[in-house]
């Protein structure tokens, strides 16, 4: 015997809601496995063009001492083009990337900034 049609709607919003909610939870599952890094933030920053590049040169356990410049906020192509330093950071890249997407002035307009690997100067002292 047929449903009457205000139990027949009802069940098709819960089934549709079901499936909503299935399909949400499939995506973020898909997101999860396509992440570079646990931190999302640090899986943002690879995923760009210095990330990837970053990634390119050095591992994420390389020890070593990093220079780290935030995002020019000039993303025009008129006008000054600065990209303000942030730091030197020593350390592994992964703990250095941890520190530095978090850093203010390291994201602007969505890109990110620079991480480089540096060899410190010796001081001599006379």
């Amino acid at each position: 015997m047929p449903l009457d049609p205000k139990e027949f709607n009802r069940q098709l919003r819960l089934i549709d809601n079901q499936s909503k909610e299935l399909q949400r939870k499939r995506e973020a599952l898909i997101r999860e496995q396509q992440q570079i890094h646990p931190d999302p933030q640090v899986s943002k920053f690879l995923e760009r063009y210095a990330g990837k590049r970053l990634l390119e040169l050095h591992k994420l356990d390389e020890t070593g001492t990093w220079e780290v410049l935030g995002e020019d906020p000039n993303c025009d192509m008129a006008g000054p083009h600065v990209q303000p330093r942030l730091g030197f950071y020593e350390g592994t890249l992964e703990k250095v990337l941890v520190v530095a997407v978090r850093l203010p002035k390291f994201w602007c307009w969505g890109a990110g900034g620079d991480i480089t690997k540096v060899e410190p100067n010796l001081v001599t002292k006379l």
